[in-house]
């Protein structure tokens, strides 16, 4: 299970931040500036798309600068098409489009803990699904429960 995080160049920093804490906590993470495969590829399109699909969950990092990336909602949209697990960090003041309030938007990196916390009790159900097929008693079932769970606990439901 992969986190992609998808950021605006501009927000490198910020997005380095929640990789580092991310993968402190031992969570696999894709982070583009860091794929070789990347910046050799002449369908660039193709291969993030891929790059999503691979991933179970994304977490875009969102700030002002956001409305001026095409890639940012493009990797969404991705993520959205393929019922991916999603989530916002909102790194500084900006108005968000209403498609990105649907899911969990964190505005401060504390609240990554209730992020990880989530992701792992995820982990395990979809590796408990495929060992098994089905969890049947299991709190997060699907990247609906996922959204819902996260989002009550940071504080938006």
């Amino acid at each position: 299970m992969t986190v992609f995080i998808s950021h605006k160049k501009t927000d490198r920093e910020i997005a380095l931040q929640v990789l580092k804490i991310l993968e402190s906590d031992g969570i696999k993470c894709y982070f583009d500036e860091l794929d070789k495969e990347l910046r050799n590829e002449e369908n660039i399109t193709k291969l993030l798309m891929q790059r999503v699909k691979e991933c179970t969950h994304l977490l875009a990092v969102v700030s002002g600068n956001t409305v001026y990336s095409w890639w940012v909602p493009f990797e969404i949209g991705v993520a959205s098409n393929s019922d991916r697990r999603i989530s916002t960090y909102v790194s500084s003041y900006t108005t968000l489009p209403e498609y990105l309030k649907i899911w969990p938007v964190m505005t401060k990196l504390e609240q990554m803990k209730y992020y990880i916390q989530y992701y792992k009790q995820d982990k395990e159900i979809l590796l408990e699904k495929r060992a098994f097929s089905e969890a049947n008693t299991a709190p997060i079932k699907s990247a609906n429960d996922f959204h819902r769970l996260l989002k009550t606990r940071i504080g938006v439901i």
